[in-house]
């Protein structure tokens, strides 16, 4: 989009910490990981630009098709996680986001990167300069849907149904990972039901 706006081709550090090729701890391309996929792929990778620089004014053509004036200046953006923390006004450390969807992530900013050997922590960088350390799972509201699909309800019905279950469900556990999970990473894990006996339904 950057590049469709202005004809500058630039990312910043949100967005390319996503790409696994990042050293996230110097905001810049490492020259080693870009060497594991090709030899040449560094130089072919989009110069870095921090938070507070702009990539230029967006091209007259553009300008023109949008109505906008020919001195609007476009700013760098960032990840759709990091710029989810700018809207949430995330921008001092001990502050969180939780976002649930399709995936649930959680994530809140750091005035250091986390680099978590366990891969269970993601070491994003966020859109101010900081970092912003991410745990994300893939199950989080499909596995709610594929019950709702799978006995004919209506969200109001299950909600109902779930208020009603006593706590702890009679020892009855479902596993969610209907399409694998990311953390922990178990690509090839599936659902389960487990802890049924006689007369529990």
């Amino acid at each position: 989009m950057n590049y469709w706006f202005t004809g500058q081709q630039v990312a910043e550090a949100g967005d390319a910490s996503g790409t696994g090729l990042l050293d996230v701890a110097a905001r810049s391309w490492d020259s080693r990981l870009t060497a594991l996929v090709d030899e040449h792929l560094l130089d072919k990778l989009p110069q870095l630009i921090g938070p507070n620089e702009s990539i230029g004014r967006v091209k007259p053509e553009v300008a023109e098709l949008l109505g906008l004036g020919p001195d609007v200046v476009v700013a760098p953006g960032s990840g759709d996680n990091a710029m989810s923390a700018l809207g949430a006004g995330i921008t001092r450390p001990g502050q969180l986001v939780i976002s649930l969807g399709t995936s649930a992530t959680l994530f809140g900013v750091s005035d250091k990167p986390i680099i978590d050997s366990t891969g269970a922590v993601c070491p994003f960088c966020n859109a101010t300069g900081a970092w912003l350390p991410l745990i994300c799972t893939l199950n989080c509201t499909v596995p709610a849907e594929e019950v709702i699909k799978a006995f004919g309800i209506s969200h109001a019905d299950a909600t109902e149904l779930a208020a009603a279950e006593p706590a702890g469900s009679a020892g009855v556990s479902f596993l969610p990972y209907l399409v694998g999970e990311r953390t922990p990473n178990w690509p090839d894990s599936c659902g389960a039901i487990i802890g049924l006996r006689p007369g529990v339904q």
